[in-house]
């Protein structure tokens, strides 16, 4: 094994669980050589575990004890570098990590993540959305096709925060019409509540409510569609 397989790192990952995380990822580390490109991704993701737990000194000494000079692996450095900053509260500091992972280019599914990143650091800057999209676009993988929803559907609340609602209503409607596609039916139920959302704060209130009672008809309660049904009958 040369590299980490996206897929069996996506088996080992439970981000509501990041302990289980990184006891998962150490395990996996005894079975491999310790000087191999794949050990120091998982050495990586340890460090990401660590950061999803607060500890962000030990995270970042992980990834100090790594000198592998793949590039591959220097670009998990870089993001995992990045996301520990920025989650003990430096996002300036995050922004040049992310800049260099997005730089280095060797992987695309890890490129998108750190165009993902960069929007999040710089809500801002609608372009990292857009280049992330176009890699997507031109991909063929799985996994790096399965941004383009989380993509659109963060383009679209940055837009919304910056009071751009219509544009954010189009962008809703474009995540929708991926989650339908591809995504899961909770993904898409989601998807339909914040285009709802977006209606209703763009005035398009019987098109809101109509989705929302549609809402109501598939599922089990829910606090989120009765909150938008409530402010809907107040306006």
């Amino acid at each position: 094994m040369v590299h980490l397989d996206g897929n069996t790192l996506d088996s080992l990952w439970d981000f509501s669980d990041p302990t289980t995380s990184e006891i998962r990822f150490r395990e996996a580390l005894c079975s491999l050589s310790s000087s191999s490109p794949a050990a120091d991704e998982l050495r990586t993701q340890i460090a990401r575990a660590l950061g999803l737990q607060g500890q962000f000194a030990e995270g970042h000494t992980v990834l100090d004890g790594i000198s592998s000079t793949d590039a591959v692996v220097r670009q998990r450095i870089a993001l995992e570098r990045g996301r520990l900053f920025n989650s003990a509260g430096d996002p300036t500091a995050a922004r040049g990590y992310f800049l260099e992972a997005r730089q280095l280019a060797a992987d695309p599914f890890l490129t998108v993540d750190a165009l993902h990143m960069l929007a999040i650091v710089e809500p801002e800057l609608d372009t990292w959305y857009t280049e992330g999209i176009a890699i997507v676009a031109e991909s063929s993988d799985p996994r790096v096709q399965r941004w383009e929803g989380s993509l659109r559907n963060n383009q679209a609340w940055n837009l919304a925060d910056a009071g751009r609602e219509e544009d954010a209503l189009a962008a809703f409607r474009d995540a929708e019409m991926w989650f339908g596609e591809h995504g899961t039916s909770e993904q898409l139920r989601i998807a339909r509540w914040s285009v709802a959302h977006m209606l209703r704060r763009c005035g398009h209130t019987d098109e809101a409510r109509a989705i929302l009672e549609e809402l109501c008809d598939q599922g089990d309660a829910d606090r989120y569609v009765d909150e938008e049904l409530a402010l809907l009958a107040g306006e």
